[in-house]
């Protein structure tokens, strides 16, 4: 159960980021994974912590579908991506909100970059675009940097909404939240 003030400043802010994904101001501004590391830091039940990040990007992938097609919300590498954004909601439950620093640069990082190569070597895995060799895979890593510069960002920008979301949120839960200790022990 979601019992303390944390546990709710933190589904306010998850469910804001999943609207988010809607109006994404760039091409795969992804907020989800600052939604996982934010709910894996902040949440005090493991399983809440999961759920609602994948519960969010479920829904945003739904209403994204009905605007872009079925294509956009089911494709063969959904599994991967759902996979991966668990695994960083279990990666935040390791981080404390006490150091912001630590948290936007080495959460961010450790999870944009996990996120590029999972869903990068998805997208290899089986494709007739690339051969399933380990050039093949260095050509889809290639071709997911080359799509970031394309749009004048230079790095991945799951790396950079993770970042830019992680700021904002932290600045948000020091206005409403009075302490800022883990709401959980990792076990």
């Amino acid at each position: 159960m979601l019992n303390t003030r944390t546990d709710k400043v933190a589904l306010a802010i998850i469910v804001t980021l999943a609207v988010s994904r809607l109006i994404a101001p760039w091409p795969n501004f992804n907020p989800v994974l600052a939604m996982a590391l934010l709910g894996g830091a902040m949440i005090t039940s493991r399983y809440f912590a999961i759920l609602i990040p994948l519960s969010a990007m479920a829904i945003g992938d739904a209403a994204l579908g009905l605007v872009n097609g079925s294509g956009y919300a089911l494709h063969d590498t959904q599994w991967v991506v759902y996979t991966t954004i668990a695994a960083i909601a279990l990666l935040g439950r390791y981080f404390t909100l006490d150091k912001p620093i630590v948290f936007v640069a080495g959460g961010g990082t450790v999870s944009g970059v996990v996120f590029f190569l999972t869903t990068n070597a998805a997208a290899w895995y089986g494709s007739s675009l690339y051969p399933q060799t380990f050039d093949g895979l260095m050509m889809s890593y290639a071709a997911g940097l080359a799509f970031a510069r394309q749009y004048g960002l230079g790095i991945p920008s799951e790396l950079l909404s993770t970042w830019l979301v992680l700021g904002v949120a932290l600045l948000a839960i020091r206005s409403f939240v009075p302490h800022r200790a883990p709401a959980h022990k990792v076990s």
